[in-house]
């Protein structure tokens, strides 16, 4: 049994499962995996690599949530970090050369500082939408830099919900991280209880319980981001969990569009086999609290690096090679 068998295509791993293999020939061979592609490797799809595509069963996430199998999340998209953003962009503003165009990223950017001061801090939006007092939180951080900042941060985030609010973490460095993860587990007061973590949650691991997740790791990896979304769906589970997305992992994945296009297509699917799915594509509860100044970032950033079309491809190759005597 080959369990999260993506993991079979790793240089190393692949070496003691193909030993395994063939010294096995007659053995038949069973994997489970959330998804088959190594999206870092290529997209490796290792059920066919493995199992020549042999796949005896196969259900999307989005099959799951209309199935009522899992229960489908309702997710919100805020920022933590816009100071960084608009410092990141004003630099870049800095150093624009041309008086016009400088003058119009200067306005666009005044625009976009002041769509950020109207939106809604992180503090407001989980109070807004979180209404357990006791709630079981897993924050999912980047480094062990970031989480202890996050950490400090858990009465600023928090104390709309609760004042009394118990914080633990669990890293691979800690030497307390297991002690702590257990009596987070344990932990059944009437406090909030937040655990910090960098990656040891991500996979293979199910805790019980767990009402909200929040992602502060940008991941452009959909395997990723699924394990992290994953940890707040229990199947047989109560009630909506809940997920706050402070870093648009959402947004940068294409998340919105792809997973109400899958909704609409399972949807279709399983009511074109004469299926009546338990839910609707439509249960599923997006909320974006910084849609205006996320898209007026996307439009700044893609104002001062603009992608160059074939054609401004082709003459900057043109003007190179004339400066080199005809060669690049």
């Amino acid at each position: 049994i080959l369990d999260e068998f993506h993991h079979c295509g790793a240089p190393e791993w692949s070496k003691g499962v193909q030993w395994f293999i063939d010294g096995s020939p007659d053995a038949k061979l069973l994997g489970f995996s959330a998804t088959p592609i190594r999206f870092s490797d290529d997209g490796r799809n290792m059920a066919n690599e493995i199992f020549e595509g042999n796949i005896a069963s196969s259900m999307e996430l989005e099959e799951a949530w209309l199935r009522g199998i899992l229960p489908i999340p309702k997710y919100v998209i805020a920022l933590y970090d816009a100071p960084k953003e608009l410092g990141e962009l004003k630099v870049s503003i800095e150093k624009v050369k041309d008086k016009k165009k400088y003058s119009k990223f200067t306005r666009k950017y005044e625009e976009l500082r002041r769509s950020l001061q109207d939106a809604e801090g992180v503090d407001t939006a989980i109070a807004k939408h979180l209404k357990k007092s006791d709630a079981k939180i897993i924050v999912f951080c980047p480094n062990n830099e970031k989480l202890q900042e996050f950490m400090s941060l858990s009465h600023t985030w928090f104390h709309g919900v609760n004042d009394d609010i118990h914080t633990y973490k669990t890293t691979s460095a800690d030497p307390n991280g297991s002690e702590d993860f257990q009596m987070f587990k344990d932990d059944d007061s009437d406090a909030l209880k937040v655990l910090y973590c960098i990656n040891q949650l991500n996979e293979a691991v199910h805790i019980s319980g767990i009402d909200v997740i929040v992602m502060v790791r940008p991941t452009k990896s959909p395997v990723i981001f699924h394990q992290q979304l994953g940890r707040a769906l229990s199947s047989g589970g109560n009630g909506t969990p809940l997920v706050f997305d402070l870093c648009n992992n959402f947004g940068s994945l294409g998340g919105i569009t792809g997973m109400q296009e899958r909704l609409e297509r399972a949807y279709g699917e399983l009511s074109e086999c004469d299926e009546k799915p338990v839910h609707d594509p439509k249960e599923f509860e997006v909320i974006d609290e910084i849609k205006d100044p996320r898209e007026l970032v996307a439009e700044l950033r893609e104002a001062l690096n603009p992608k160059m079309s074939i054609d401004d491809k082709i003459a900057f190759l043109e003007e190179i090679a004339a400066q080199n005597g005809g060669r690049l």
